[in-house]
């Protein structure tokens, strides 16, 4: 992980999709890979020498309670920054599946974990280069969660034909 977040790029985490790729960006299957940390944050560019960067993840570990009091709190807060920037967010759910065994607040966590609760933010903004951004909260344990960020470019679709040509993939 030896790429670094430019702090004079105007886009998330220090850098912009349609970017060149770094230097130090694998293979993967086509797409091409690089990771660097930003603080507590893993960030990913991904995408392809002809496009650049077309996909920008970040994710974190967050340490929680049962009731997933830190994790939901930490990711409100995360959702709240990016709506100061791109507006409020098109799609928000935090909502437990019908016919979940999981239904009392102490189970917040465990119906995550079992995937009976979903916890997503999603924007389509009005923007030249990001297409959409999502915010994702999934369960790593009971009592640990991971929240991601996923800025996708406007040529995405793209970028993932020219991955599946690069690996050799037809449909």
């Amino acid at each position: 992980m030896t790429t670094r977040p430019n702090a004079e790029a105007p886009g998330p985490f220090g850098h912009t999709l349609g970017e060149p790729l770094p230097d130090d960006a694998e293979p993967l299957g086509g797409l091409f890979v690089s990771r660097f940390t930003a603080g507590i944050w893993i960030v990913e560019l991904i995408g392809v020498p002809e496009l650049g960067v077309c996909n920008i993840r970040a994710s974190r570990r967050v340490e929680t309670n049962e009731f997933g009091h830190q994790a939901a709190t930490t990711a409100d807060e995360v959702v709240h920054r990016i709506t100061e920037k791109y507006g409020e967010p098109d799609v928000t759910h935090d909502y437990l599946l019908d016919g979940s065994l999981w239904t009392e607040p102490r189970d917040w966590m465990t119906a995550l974990l079992k995937k009976d609760r979903v916890w997503i933010a999603h924007w389509l903004p009005s923007h030249e280069t990001i297409n959409t951004i999502t915010v994702l909260l999934t369960a790593e344990s009971e009592l640990e969660a991971e929240l991601s960020v996923t800025y996708q470019s406007s040529d995405y679709g793209e970028c993932l034909k020219i991955a599946d040509a690069n690996a050799g993939i037809s449909f």
